[in-house]
């Protein structure tokens, strides 16, 4: 009973200590998150904090102080985040791809030694969707895209959408083919070929990028026979406060849906 009393003092003690520390790196995160300006070290936090902000749904820009590891170009400019991970930021920048560390980065493009993430809409209506059937993948998307129509009106900045889409086709679908749909999905969606078919993975896509699609298979005249979706969800991006209750929600929702999930999220971090 002696021997076991000091490793529970130890063990007492380490808990009280990580407990503190915790505490104030969270302390510290929030009061830089409240101005989304970060330096220094503590450019490696910015990434936890888009990380969150992404999760809400908000759309971000990222304006980056730093240089060029190429050249050594000192470069003063933003772009719109695509992801944030493991203390990297990916960017969209001029119509490519790419990537922002910290002071001392390493295989990245910039080395930024001041960022500043910078929220883009005001409001995200969360809407959850259940699976949806079909055969006309064009009456598809145009019967989500009323969701946030209805839901948002001309305050809409864009929506987002994640999912799985399956079509079946009525003829043999080519490598091609998928590849042309994901350079028109772009950044963090895939698509899987079978012999008369596909699957289309959306993380995050721009709901208008999905009608893209819809206008693809119309000009190469590939015929689709049935359309079927997994669970979906929209983030319906605002342009000012929407200010709506989850009844507004459900009165303004199209009937034609079954939902999961209707709420508003007012802020990117809390």
């Amino acid at each position: 009973m002696a021997k076991s009393s000091p490793d529970l003092y130890r063990k007492v003690l380490l808990l009280i200590i990580a407990v503190f520390f915790f505490a104030v790196v969270f302390k510290v995160i929030l009061a830089e998150e409240s101005t989304l300006e970060f330096t220094g070290a503590n450019i490696y936090r910015a990434v936890y904090a888009q990380q969150l902000i992404s999760n809400a749904g908000f759309a971000s820009n990222l304006q980056v102080e730093g240089t060029w590891r190429s050249t050594g170009e000192q470069f003063s400019d933003e772009g719109r985040i695509l992801s944030a991970s493991k203390g990297v930021f990916t960017i969209l920048y001029n119509g490519r791809q790419v990537l922002v560390g910290g002071p001392s980065t390493g295989s990245e493009d910039i080395s930024a030694k001041a960022l500043r993430i910078v929220v883009q809409n005001a409001d995200v209506i969360r809407v959850g969707v259940e699976p949806i059937y079909g055969d006309d993948f064009s009456f598809f998307t145009s019967s989500l895209a009323s969701i946030p129509i209805k839901l948002a009106g001309e305050n809409i900045m864009e929506t987002s959408l994640s999912g799985s889409v399956s079509v079946d086709s009525v003829d043999t679908i080519s490598p091609t083919i998928a590849q042309d749909l994901e350079n028109i999905l772009g950044f963090g969606s895939s698509v899987t070929i079978y012999d008369k078919g596909l699957t289309i993975f959306l993380d995050g896509v721009l709901l208008k990028t999905l009608e893209e699609l819809s206008s693809y298979f119309s000009e190469t005249g590939i015929l689709l026979s049935r359309v079927s979706s997994s669970r979906l969800e929209l983030d319906v991006r605002t342009v000012s406060d929407s200010n709506l209750s989850e009844t507004e929600l459900s009165s303004r929702a199209p009937a034609s849906f079954d939902y999961y999930m209707l709420r508003v999220i007012d802020e990117p971090l809390k």
